[in-house]
């Protein structure tokens, strides 16, 4: 019998199935890895940063194979400069690599070089387009990051961007030809995430899902919530984060009633948000954010910051209302979906709408495989 076709899917530096499922989004990833498994007829192999612990978490399905990281004592910024050459022949067996984010994608570099496998780039933001906007690291950081991404945009055959802005900044920024990118935005279980006319929001109840992270703002969320009128309004926190403790304590400070649930499984995500009033991402930089796309997906009005990676996803006052960054904005906003008649039901229909149409896990994933077997010449 012959060995089944199988495809390499670069983790992300540093990443493992270990952290995956910590991160509490295992379950989501190798969902959407089966399905492309299946399409393609192809196993997905995962590089991995973890140790020989990491065959565990694929419990034995045959579609997945692991290779955890072949040097161990090695710090894994290190490690991904030198895995190209550390796996050698190992990468004959691979009929197509697909990284899953642009750090660490670099190792394909050697593979489509020595064994010419096809090589697809895909980010779900774009890595130098985020750092440029949050500003937080050094010259020499930011010059070797644009330069392996030069290197990487080179060499990949197909290149998948998670929207309009991030296309527009490569081409412009590298120079990649048009053919080349492929816009991907992420894709969520339209089966989980849709609208369901027999639960009702709870008035006042704001609920906001991420890492509870500086790059998030909930700060900014919870300040914007306490300017609020009327003494019915809370918060609904979902995620973890090393801001945790900090938020409580300003939260309590301001006077704004605030639930911290942690993180919560995805088959419970979608009776919260519904059972919320309104979404808010008051993030300061995205790439494609899947919790407003799961807002959207279960027909929750929302309001989101105008940055990058959110203004791919709402069109103002149309299915959604985007906000200047400051608490101000956001709270005007969530006010007038909380007052003007009308323009919360229009803009979480619309929402809806908009997510059964771009989001689809299913439709995406049709694209995705089409893609990926003309590189391949799988049948």
């Amino acid at each position: 019998m012959s060995q089944p076709r199988e495809m390499a899917l670069l983790m992300t530096t540093g990443m493992s199935l270990r952290r995956w499922e910590e991160a509490g989004f295992l379950d989501r990833e190798l969902s959407i890895y089966r399905e492309i498994a299946d399409r393609l007829d192809m196993r997905v192999v995962f590089i991995s940063y973890g140790g020989e612990d990491e065959l565990e978490y694929l419990q034995g399905e045959e579609c997945f194979g692991v290779i955890p990281k072949v040097s161990p004592g090695m710090k894994d910024l290190k490690y991904s400069f030198k895995l190209g050459k550390r796996l050698g022949p190992l990468w004959k067996r691979f009929s197509l690599i697909k990284s899953n984010q642009m750090r660490g994608a670099w190792a394909g570099i050697y593979a489509k070089k020595n064994y010419g496998i096809p090589f697809v780039v895909r980010c779900g933001y774009e890595w130098v387009m985020y750092e440029e906007h949050l500003g937080r690291r050094g010259k020499f950081y930011m010059w070797m990051a644009r330069r392996m991404e030069q290197k990487v945009y080179d060499q990949a055959d197909a290149i998948l961007m998670p929207g309009q802005d991030a296309r527009a900044f490569i081409k412009d920024r590298y120079s990649v030809p048009d053919e080349k990118v492929h816009v991907f935005m992420n894709s969520i279980n339209m089966r989980l995430f849709k609208p369901n006319e027999t639960l009702r929001p709870i008035p006042g109840r704001i609920i906001t899902v991420g890492r509870l992270e500086d790059v998030k703002r909930l700060d900014v969320l919870i300040r914007a919530i306490a300017q609020l009128p009327g003494e019915n309004n809370e918060l609904v926190v979902v995620g973890e984060g090393s801001k945790r403790a900090a938020l409580e304590a300003q939260a309590k400070e301001l006077g704004v009633k605030t639930h911290f649930y942690g993180r919560v499984p995805n088959t419970i995500l979608p009776e919260m948000l519904i059972q919320s009033e309104l979404f808010v991402l008051s993030s300061g930089t995205e790439g494609n954010p899947k919790a407003l796309m799961e807002a959207m997906g279960a027909g929750r009005p929302c309001v989101a910051t105008d940055v990058p990676g959110s203004r791919d996803l709402i069109d103002h006052e149309v299915n959604g209302l985007l906000s200047a960054l400051d608490a101000e904005s956001i709270a005007h906003n969530m006010h007038r979906l909380q007052s003007e008649e009308g323009l919360a039901e229009r803009c979480g229909a619309a929402a809806a709408d908009f997510a059964k149409a771009n989001f689809d896990i299913n439709v995406n994933l049709d694209r995705e495989t089409e893609l990926l077997k003309s590189l391949c010449g799988a049948p």
